[in-house]
């Protein structure tokens, strides 16, 4: 499982279904988990919250986040979130053409494209990890 940071829209899902942080989804899929399958619909099953908080005289920023997840069949997805819509679950499949899938600091989703950390270079690592995973010589 990866985690890679987002930047802006603090992730807040709101149905009827049980909070929870980062923290907590990782460790539930890492426990309960054994497929991305299940991972899936544990993501479903619950809510995502990962906004700001207070506390007291101070607050602490909210984060967003996007999970990465493969298991052992050699299967793998990226969960986002939908912040124009409620924050709904977009789950991207891995390539049908690549044995692998990458996940840096942007979102993957067609709708987003081109939101991401330009200070950590996100689409720079991605395109050095897409170039040394094809099999093609990374350059600099």
């Amino acid at each position: 499982m990866n985690i890679p940071i987002l930047t802006e829209h603090s992730t807040k899902q709101n149905t009827e279904n049980p909070d929870v942080m980062t923290s907590t989804i990782m460790r539930l899929v890492l426990d309960k988990c054994a497929t991305v399958n299940e991972a899936v619909e544990l993501f479903k099953s619950v809510d995502i919250n990962d906004e700001t908080f207070d506390l007291g005289s101070d607050s602490i920023p909210g984060s967003c986040y996007h999970y990465l997840i493969a298991d052992a069949e050699g299967n793998s997805v990226v969960v986002e979130f939908d912040y124009t819509d409620s924050f709904k679950e977009i789950i991207i499949q891995k390539p049908e053409n690549k044995s692998y899938q990458i996940c840096t600091n942007h979102y993957l989703a067609d709708k987003f494209k081109g939101e991401g950390d330009p200070i950590g270079k996100s689409w720079e690592r991605f395109a050095m990890a897409e170039e040394a995973l094809s099999g093609k010589s990374v350059t600099e």
